[in-house]
C-alpha cells in the first residue's frame, strides 16, 4: 500500500515481530555506517514499507537534491518488509529515524519502545473511501452496515479506527480482503466502498477508475505518518541538533513541493528512473499534489511545517485503546514532541517559494496543466 501509511497490526503480532527483531544486527539489514560516525554528521532512516523507490517520499528527494540538509548526510534504507521495522530499529539504535503510521507507533509505545514522534509528515488524515459513481455517502457514520473492500485484511484496523472515531461500532462494518485488484472489484460491482489514500486516488483515475469519494481530511481528527526518533537520544545536545537540522531540511522540502509540485515530480523522476517510466508527467504531478496537500494542516501557517497538534494524537490513542489495538493508555504529550519544529521553520519562506517557482522544468513538465490538477484536488488547509 501507499508508503505513507502502513496497516496497523495487532498487539500480539507486534510482540512476535519485536521478539524476532532483537536478533537482527546492523550487518544483517545492510546498514553500512553508524549515525554519528567520525566521517561527518549523518543519520540513517529506515523505510516503514521495505522499499524507498516511491514518490511518497518526494520531500526527502528534494532536500537531498537541493542541499536542504546542509552538511548532514541522510542514508535512506529499505529495511525488511515488516510494517513494524521502523519503530523496532529506531528503538534498538539500528536506525535513528523512521516514519511509521500512528497505529504502528502506538503499538510500539504500548510495547515499551523508546520512541517519539518529532515531526509530522501528514498532520491530517490521508484516507478516503471510494464509491461507484452516484453511490457515495456523505458522512462516515453511514458506513455502518456496508461492505468495505481492502487490498489486505491487515488494513482492517484502519477502517475500524476511522469509523470508531465517529461513534460507529467497527463490528457493523464488513471489511473484506479483495486482493491487489480491490479497486477493480469495486468498479465491477462488488462491495459498497473501498479504502483509498491520497496519491493512490490519482493512480486509480489514471487507470480509468472513476469513483466518487468520501474524503476524511476535513472531518477526521486523526493524523497520518510522522517522523520518529529514539526519545532518550534528545538528551544529547549534539544528536538533538542533528535531528533539528534534519527537520529543517524536511520543512524546506515540503514548502518547495507545495509551491511547485511539477518540480517535485521531476526531481523524483531524476532520483528514480523506474518511477519516471511509469505513467505520464501529469499523472506523476497529480500524485505529488494530492500528497503535498496533506503535508499542510490547520496549524501549518501559524505553527510551521511538521507541527503536531497533541490533542489530535491523543484522540487517536484513545480510540486505539477503545477498540483494543493497544492495551493501556498513552499520554500523547509524552511521546508527541514539537521541540525542533520552531527551529525547522527558521528559513526565508518567500525566498524558498521563489526558488521553487524558478526551478527549471523539463519540457514534459512545462506542458502539465498544474492549474487544472489543483482545481480537481483542492487543498483542505490552504
Amino acid at each position: 500500500m501507499n508508503g505513507s501509511i502502513f496497516p496497523m497490526v495487532n498487539r500480539r503480532r507486534l510482540l512476535q515481530l519485536s521478539a524476532a527483531g532483537t536478533a537482527l544486527t546492523v550487518l544483517q539489514v545492510g546498514f553500512g555506517r553508524g549515525a554519528f560516525a567520525d566521517t561527518g554528521p549523518a543519520l540513517t532512516w529506515i523505510s516503514p514499507r521495505g522499499y524507498v523507490e516511491t514518490p511518497d517520499d518526494f520531500h526527502y528527494r528534494i532536500a537531498e537534491k537541493l542541499g536542504f540538509f546542509g552538511d548532514l548526510k541522510v542514508e535512506y534504507l529499505a529495511g525488511p518488509q515488516d510494517g513494524t521495522a521502523s519503530v523496532k530499529f529506531v528503538d534498538q539504535g539500528q536506525a535513528q529515524l523512521g516514519a511509521p503510521s500512528p497505529g504502528v507507533f502506538a503499538l510500539g509505545v504500548d510495547h515499551g519502545l523508546d520512541i517519539a514522534f518529532f515531526f509530522a509528515k501528514h498532520p491530517v488524515d490521508i484516507f478516503s473511501f471510494a464509491f461507484r459513481k452516484g453511490q457515495a455517502v456523505k458522512d462516515p457514520r453511514e458506513l455502518a452496515g456496508k461492505t468495505v473492500l481492502l487490498g489486505s485484511i491487515g488494513w482492517k484496523p484502519i477502517v475500524d479506527a476511522e469509523v470508531a472515531q465517529v461513534g460507529v461500532d467497527p463490528a457493523t462494518v464488513n471489511s473484506v480482503e479483495a486482493g491487489a485488484g480491490w479497486a477493480q472489484a469495486l468498479a465491477a460491482g462488488n462491495g459498497d466502498a473501498a479504502l483509498v489514500w491520497e496519491g493512490l486516488r490519482s493512480q486509480w483515475a489514471a487507470q480509468g477508475l472513476d469513483f466518487d469519494y468520501l474524503s476524511l481530511v476535513k472531518t477526521s481528527k486523526f493524523p497520518a505518518n510522522g517522523e520518529i526518533l529514539k526519545k532518550s537520544s534528545l538528551a544529547d545536545p549534539a544528536k538533538r541538533q542533528l535531528y533539528a537540522d534534519y527537520a529543517r531540511g524536511l520543512a524546506k522540502g515540503y514548502a518547495f513541493a507545495y509551491a511547485n509540485p511539477r518540480a517535485a515530480a521531476a526531481i523524483v523522476d531524476e532520483a528514480f528512473p523506474s518511477i519516471a517510466g511509469k505513467g505520464t508527467p501529469e499523472e506523476r504531478t497529480e500524485y505529488i499534489v494530492q500528497l503535498s496537500n496533506t503535508t499542510r494542516g490547520p496549524y501549518t501557517d501559524t505553527k510551521g511545517w511538521g507541527y503536531q497538534h497533541v490533542p489530535q494524537y491523543q484522540e487517536f490513542f484513545d480510540i486505539a485503546l477503545k477498540i483494543g489495538t493497544i492495551s493501556k493508555p498513552i499520554d500523547a504529550s509524552k511521546v508527541v514532541l514539537n521541540d525542533v519544529v520552531p527551529y525547522a521553520n527558521e528559513f526565508d519562506k518567500a525566498a524558498l517559494k521563489a526558488q521553487a517557482e524558478a526551478y527549471p522544468l523539463p519540457d514534459a513538465y512545462k506542458a502539465v496543466d498544474i492549474a487544472a490538477i489543483r482545481a480537481r484536488n483542492p487543498v483542505a488547509y490552504p
